[in-house]
């Protein structure tokens, strides 16, 4: 779970600086966003949004809580990339709706998260 008023610095999406392996390969419709945002704004206490989807560029580490294996801690290093794969409108949109309404900055959206590497394997093995 991640606060929505830390996306846009955290998740990136094609932004111009990342290498071209690590762009998204869905464009962005600029048209949808006003209407994701202003579902959020009018909604502020009953929206529901599915997780985004991401990748992670850079180094990470998993540490499971006591007894458990799939919870934990997951500390990712300040330097790496993490690109947004599925979920680039709903970010956008939530962006847009943070301008309006800022006090909905604690409120936060699942996001699933996987390797690069592993995303970009996935990809090849589903396109053929």
């Amino acid at each position: 779970m991640v606060p929505l008023k830390t996306l846009e610095r955290l998740f990136k999406y094609d932004e111009a600086d990342l290498p071209a392996q690590l762009r998204a390969q869905r464009d962005l419709n600029k048209g949808r966003i006003p209407g994701i945002a202003r579902y959020i704004v009018d909604n502020p206490s009953e929206y529901v949004l599915s997780a985004l989807s991401a990748t992670i560029d850079g180094a990470f580490a998993f540490e499971p809580a006591v007894g458990q294996r799939s919870v934990g801690v997951l500390a990712i290093d300040m330097s790496a990339t993490i690109l947004v794969n599925d979920g680039q409108h709903r970010r956008a949109g939530i962006i847009e709706a943070l301008r309006e309404r800022p006090s909905l900055g604690d409120e936060k959206i699942a996001v699933t998260l996987s390797r690069t590497k592993d995303w970009h394997a996935r990809s090849r093995c589903s396109s053929t």
